[in-house]
């Protein structure tokens, strides 16, 4: 005769208790501490894997973060301003070509942008720089 799965165990842990010198409550315990134990160790390992998936997108995309050293030679050539609406607030520095589709971290391929209009371009290739304003000379 065959059982689902939760009758199965139900009647395992009906047998250990039959057969057990401990107190079912004692039983119990350590049953229930092996379960947790084993879901810890399945979260961890769901953990791990999500680390190991970025980790392998970021060397099939050839990810590596723009420096500060590059970041600052990037915003001080666009001005300090968003290359877009000219706003100076929230700036990041905006992949020209996409890393996604091949762009790299070159100073030709990057770009100041503001959150907004960073968000707003998305993955598309869009060049600002031609609208950079001069600066004024006092």
């Amino acid at each position: 005769m065959f059982f689902s799965l939760k009758e199965y165990f139900i009647r395992l842990i009906a047998d250990i208790l039959e057969k057990s010198v401990i107190s079912p409550q004692k039983t119990i315990y350590r049953l229930n501490r092996k379960v947790s134990s084993k879901d810890k160790v399945i979260r961890e390992l769901e953990e791990e894997n999500k680390q190991l998936y970025w980790i392998n997108h970021k060397l099939q995309t050839n990810y590596m973060p723009v420096s500060k050293k590059k970041r600052n030679k990037i915003f001080k050539r666009d001005g300090y301003q968003c290359l877009k609406c000219g706003t100076r607030k929230d700036l990041t520095i905006d992949h020209i070509t996409p890393r996604s589709k091949g762009g790299s971290n070159e100073l030709k391929n990057l770009q100041t942008l503001c959150r907004n209009c960073n968000i707003k371009k998305g993955i598309e290739e869009e060049n600002y720089k031609n609208y950079v304003r001069p600066l004024k000379k006092n």
